[in-house]
């Protein structure tokens, strides 16, 4: 790491690329297939990433270190995400939190939401945390739903795999 605040990034070195390649198999064997058939797509990993989030002192909305508001990837339809547990995560670890399609309307009046830098989620109650055992993973589709990565408390870390998926039209489609 060469940064002094979070996210930190770790490289992924041919040891790791190894690792990562079984793991690859595993998920496009026993998962991805479905996905494929759902969307009627090829499904193919775009982007690898190995992070770590820390505690920092977050002040107001404007100070985001890692994606620690709540937005959604509205921008781009063609994804979703694999996250997995590096670690085991609990609460005190900082887990992603998630709102529901379903409870989006409610969350957007109970917290006043504007935007990712104007709004108020003290007390919310409507998120899903992503916590875990080590090696858990969740499929999630950022475009959908409101999300944010929660920030660990004081001497605690949440290290975690993203694999992030696009769906590309089968080639006999395109002609």
């Amino acid at each position: 790491n060469q940064k002094e605040y979070p996210p930190f990034y770790f490289k992924i070195d041919n040891e790791i690329k190894k690792k990562l390649s079984k793991v690859l198999e595993i998920i496009n064997k026993d998962y991805v297939i479905f996905f494929k058939e759902y969307f009627n797509s090829e499904i193919f990993p775009a982007y690898i990433c190995l992070r770590r989030n820390i505690n920092y002192e977050k002040t107001n909305l404007k100070k985001e270190l890692f994606s620690d508001n709540y937005h959604n990837d509205g921008y781009l339809f063609t994804h979703f995400k694999l996250f997995i547990n590096l670690n085991d995560i609990s609460e005190k670890n900082g887990p992603m939190k998630i709102i529901s399609k379903k409870n989006t309307r409610n969350f957007i009046k109970y917290v006043k939401y504007k935007d990712r830098q104007d709004y108020s989620d003290e007390n919310e109650n409507l998120s899903i945390s992503n916590t875990g055992k080590t090696g858990e993973c969740l499929f999630f589709d950022p475009t959908k739903c409101l999300h944010k990565a929660g920030i660990p408390e004081k001497d605690c870390k949440r290290d975690y795999l993203i694999i992030t998926y696009v769906g590309i039209p089968k080639k006999e489609e395109l002609m």
